[in-house]
């Protein structure tokens, strides 16, 4: 209502023809009306422009002389403020009885604005014409001086210009620290402020006195409010937040900031236009060997878990594969620097080829293994020259407190002897082991950290890795077997599996080994949406119990060991069945490619019970699920499934003058593949 006002009252006084000067007070403290500064005079028939006004203050008008009157630098934008603009201009006709036109051009800063121009038409002697008020936007006008031009303009060419200057206020905000401002960590208005990690806290302070308020960036629910100079955000867990803070002095804007925590962005390639990758997220490299170049948005370092490789404030990382570690599944460590190893995160690099059953001739180097029973216990030497084999080496504790697989004993022992082989790289089940589970110079591995079970074990001598060593090492938390006769007792050999086919079953279809199917319809999805196993397996039946000296009338002590037997139907994906004491056992694991590389799914057995025990998976595959979670992307999907049956054995072997028993547990593999097609 205010701006209807002074407008109706300029055009009343124009409209009277009285110009005796501006008497509208300036805008943003100019002060009164300064000096009048006239343009060049015309004659009657010019165009001219009778009135222009800057968000209702008037900045160029007509004397009674006739000649405008412009104000230069007296007009002050406050900074984010569009700058509304209303003109009164007057054209006249060229001569009687003919057409009349008036239009309009601005120019900011010597640049036409042509989203601006217009032009009206009339048949009147003097064509009067009240623009319509017309906005320029804020984003236009930067902090600073500026220069409007403006050009009226009739229909035979003549035209007349007026030039008005203005200032744009600069934003002027309170000064915000991060921590202690003595550590001038300043934070800038609109800038983020980046957390490393799952979660964090932050601490700021203020220049001056104000109000504080942390809210969700997403849907800006407020979550905490302050009024102070300091301000304490509390624990926080990853996520986008936004921090306002409004000072008492109505003379400073405003300030805002955006704090994220979370984990820092890692692609595959040079640079962030390559594949985004998710923490723990597993890529397959080309070959081995070769090269995959890992990227970060901000500098950091970089490890390469057990093979030695690292590199600090680098944003990129090239990861060397080398052709030894065909199969198996390496573990790259990033952390931004001055973060700490909360804010780390990591990729899975899979290196193609496949990874043999451990033989007698894979490596040259011989392994010792040390057992520690308690913290106040010291290492003691269980086995040594233990050679590359395709047998099971078990290893017996009870509790399972600490136990090493070393290159040489008396050198984890007591460091008074040099490691023939050196520092290594070490490979379980298949996975490089990072730092964690080494000794400080990586010529030993704490293979207890892996739990009972049995793992896998590759070494490959990183002074020359040519020297290597291969065997499954079983841990057995139980107590040394008491020995019994050279002969083979029937719970000391367990039931060889039946030779059985693998099947998957949809919905009324059932898959056989190297089936491919094409999915062309809502219908054959259906069919195939989820798949269930039917593969040999081990039953656990109950537990039985046989007296442990057997034929003898005074020890009646007895044993008790899991009824396990083989049976072949419907199973559980990622099933494990593997009982401490029991001669049979079986798992199994899913794994779902993508054009025969990228893994985009996996269902494997993920833990043990305390007593070995089962792990139950999953009921069936749940194949469209998975492909959908992938994109649903044209190509073809192999369900690949693998099938280990394990079975006891013991055999009698001779040595020297008589005869040795070899017990070993043996493994029968099956695999098991269908191929999926996408159009």
């Amino acid at each position: 209502m205010k701006k209807k006002m002074i407008f109706a009252l300029l055009l009343s006084l124009i409209a009277g023809s009285v110009f005796p000067g501006p008497m509208v007070t300036p805008v943003q403290g100019a002060g009164e009306p300064a000096k009048q500064h006239s343009q060049a005079a015309r004659p009657q028939t010019t165009p001219v422009h009778e009135m222009i006004i800057f968000n209702d203050y008037q900045v160029a008008g007509v004397g009674t002389d006739g000649l405008n009157w412009v104000k230069h630098n007296e007009f002050i934008l406050p900074p984010k403020t569009p700058l509304d603009i209303d003109i009164v201009q007057t054209t006249y006709q060229a001569r009687p009885q003919s057409p009349n036109q008036n239009s309009m051009q601005v120019f900011l800063d010597q640049r036409e604005l042509p989203e601006f121009a217009r032009e009206t038409h009339g048949d009147t002697q003097q064509l009067r014409w009240q623009v319509p008020r017309f906005t320029i936007p804020d984003s236009q006008l930067s902090p600073g001086n500026h220069l409007l031009t403006f050009v009226v303009r009739d229909g035979s060419g003549r035209s007349s210009s007026v030039n008005v200057s203005f200032r744009v206020e600069s934003e002027v905000y309170p000064l915000i620290f991060i921590g202690n401002p003595a550590d001038k960590v300043q934070l800038a208005a609109g800038a983020t402020d980046h957390i490393y990690g799952k979660s964090g806290s932050r601490s700021y302070y203020a220049s001056v006195p104000g109000t504080w308020k942390l809210s969700f960036k997403e849907n800006g629910r407020e979550l905490l409010t302050g009024k102070n100079q300091t301000f304490q955000t509390g624990g926080l867990v990853q996520g986008v937040y936004e921090l306002v803070f409004t000072p008492e002095d109505v003379n400073l804007w405003q300030w805002h900031a955006t704090l994220h925590i979370g984990f820092v962005d890692l692609y595959q390639g040079e640079d962030a236009s390559g594949q985004k990758l998710s923490p723990g997220q597993k890529i397959t490299a080309e070959k081995a060997p070769s090269t995959v170049k890992l990227f970060a948005e901000v500098p950091g370092r970089w490890w390469v878990n057990g093979t030695g490789q690292t590199l600090t404030e680098s944003r990129q990382f090239e990861v060397a594969i080398p052709e030894h570690l065909a199969g198996v599944t390496l573990a790259v460590q990033y952390t931004p620097e001055a973060a700490d190893h909360s804010a780390s995160t990591s990729v899975q690099i899979q290196v193609p080829g496949s990874v043999h059953a451990c033989a007698r001739t894979d490596g040259n180097v011989d392994m010792d293994i040390l057992m520690r029973n308690n913290d106040k216990s010291s290492l003691q030497v269980e086995r040594v020259n233990l050679s590359p084999t395709a047998s099971t080496i078990k290893v017996y504790q009870h509790p399972i407190h600490e136990i090493w697989l070393a290159t040489a004993a008396d050198y984890l022992k007591q460091q008074d002897e040099d490691s023939e082989e050196g520092p290594g790289v070490w490979v379980v089940n298949n996975v490089v082991a990072d730092a964690a589970k080494l000794n400080w110079d990586h010529t030993a591995l704490e293979l207890s950290k892996y739990g009972r079970g049995r793992h896998q074990v590759m070494y490959y001598s990183k002074n020359s890795p040519g020297e290597s060593w291969c065997a499954t090492v079983q841990i057995i938390e139980d107590s040394r077997p008491i020995p019994s006769d050279t002969s083979c007792d029937r719970l000391e050999s367990g039931v060889v599996p039946p030779s059985a086919q693998m099947t998957l079953k949809g919905r009324g279809k059932t898959l056989t080994n190297g089936m491919t199917v094409t999915i062309q319809s809502e219908r054959d999805w259906e069919a195939y949406e989820t798949l269930e196993l039917s593969a040999t397996h081990a039953v656990m039946k109950g537990f039985q119990r046989r007296k442990l000296v057997k034929n003898s009338k005074s020890d009646l002590r007895t044993i008790t060991f899991p009824d396990l037997v083989w049976e072949t139907d419907t199973t559980r994906v990622g099933e494990r069945v593997e009982y401490n004491g029991g001669l049979i056992a079986s798992e199994n694991r899913v794994e779902v490619l993508y054009n025969g590389t990228e893994t985009i799914g996996m269902i494997a057995p993920t833990r043990r019970g305390e007593d070995g025990g089962r792990d139950e998976g999953e009921e069936a595959i749940a194949l469209r699920s998975i492909i959908e979670q992938a994109g649903s992307k044209p190509g073809t999907y192999t369900v690949k499934v693998t099938n280990k049956l394990s079975y006891q054995s013991c055999a009698l072997e001779n040595y020297r003058k008589g005869k040795r028993k070899v017990i070993q547990t043996k493994d029968n593999v099956q695999t098991f593949t269908v191929n999926i097609v996408l159009p």
